[in-house]
């Protein structure tokens, strides 16, 4: 009987581990988003910096031809980043539905024993 206490005060103990785990894990994803947003702005304020920098010792042609052609790598660069964002959001998001608080007191009355002293 005791040994069926202490099982289920473990097992208790080890849901809501599992539980802040999950809760750890979701508000990490969410605050990772603005982060990925804010790199991705610097990294873009940068790069087109250095790309005017450049292209102005070059001539109006191969600058145009240039500038094209970066702006499809940059738009792929965005959209495999937009993806992997609404990747972690998503992932995010389902961690917060999936975790709701194991309930102490229905799993010790199923294993006989009670929060409260008897």
């Amino acid at each position: 009987d005791v040994l069926r206490v202490v099982l289920g005060t473990l097992l208790s103990v080890l849901q809501w581990a599992w539980y802040l785990l999950r809760q750890a894990v979701g508000a990490a994803g969410l605050l990772l988003l603005p982060l990925l947003l804010l790199l991705a702005l610097s990294c873009h304020a940068v790069r087109m910096k250095w790309r005017r920098v450049r292209l102005h010792t070059q001539s109006d042609n191969v600058l145009w031809r240039q500038l094209a052609c970066e702006v499809k790598c940059l738009q792929s660069d965005l959209n495999a980043l937009e993806k992997h964002v609404l990747h972690v959001a998503s992932s995010a998001l389902e961690l917060r539905r999936a975790s709701t608080p194991p309930d102490l007191d229905g799993d010790l009355e199923e294993l006989g024993g009670s929060l409260c002293c008897r």
